[in-house]
């Protein structure tokens, strides 16, 4: 999400430290809301199951950005985005 966000942003940084990832984002002009905050949350909620509807949020909000600043029809993404996958190695009951 971060390398669509700068190429969004018409931004090159060759190489992307996650330590400086929330100064890079807050000078960005076009990003989903709260994005660095949203990418922290992301590592640091102890769900599993509500860190995937986060990244799964942020993604539709990314692609929605990218359709409409470069003009592009992302459709054929976005139904594969929708598809639901069984789990590799789903929990035992």
């Amino acid at each position: 999400m971060l390398g669509t966000v700068l190429a969004i942003n018409r931004v090159y940084i060759q190489h992307r430290l996650v330590k400086w990832q929330r100064h890079m984002l807050a000078g960005l002009a076009v990003t989903p809301g709260r994005l660095a905050d949203r990418l922290h949350a992301l590592v640091s909620t102890a769900s599993a199951t509500q860190a995937l509807d986060q990244a799964e949020a942020l993604l539709i909000e990314t692609v929605d950005l990218a359709e409409n600043r470069a003009g592009i029809d992302l459709g054929e993404f976005r139904e594969t985005l929708s598809e639901r996958r069984e789990a590799l190695d789903p929990p035992s009951l």
